[in-house]
């Protein structure tokens, strides 16, 4: 098989590029800065510009659903249907647990495991630390490899530039 051609011949020209890599990250940066604080703007305006028209929408809503509630029994089933939408009540349960904890040592006690949710997973920083026996024993094992860094010396960049 061919040997692949290295861009760089020199610890020099790696030392070189790693330079051009942190200007061209601060360049990145840059324009980051930029783009966020020209959304921020907009955002901001946008909000300005729409926050009396959610307020009226909301007042309105609120007349709606007061009018509606005054005018309940006159509704022929459990919808009104309008023009432009409907409004209607549809009849909800909602379950109210007073103290989560005694209500799941409840459950335990007779037997209802089935209302719980009980979620198990592997801790796998805790399994790592065990012998390579156990882990194996698991069916786990553990798998040694190198993970490149690079490091890029912002602040040297800053203080030649």
């Amino acid at each position: 098989m061919a040997k692949k051609k290295l861009a760089f011949e020199s610890w020099a020209e790696v030392n070189d590029a790693m330079k051009e890599v942190a200007e061209l990250r601060g360049q990145v940066k840059e324009l980051e800065v930029e783009m966020n604080t020209a959304m921020a703007l907009s955002k901001k305006k946008a909000d300005e510009l729409a926050q009396p028209l959610l307020e009226r929408a909301k007042e309105l809503e609120k007349d709606i659903k007061a009018y509606a509630t005054h005018n309940k029994a006159g509704l022929i089933g459990k919808t009104k249907q309008l023009t432009f939408g409907s409004v209607g009540f549809r009849r909800s349960t909602t379950l109210v647990i007073q103290d989560e904890e005694s209500c799941i040592n409840m459950l335990r006690k007779l037997g209802l495991e089935d209302c719980m949710i009980i979620k198990e997973s592997v801790n796998r920083d805790v399994l790592k630390t065990k012998p390579s026996d156990v882990i194996m024993a698991t069916g786990a094992y553990l798998q040694p490899k190198d993970n490149y860094k690079l490091t890029v010396d912002e602040e040297k960049l800053r203080a030649t530039g």
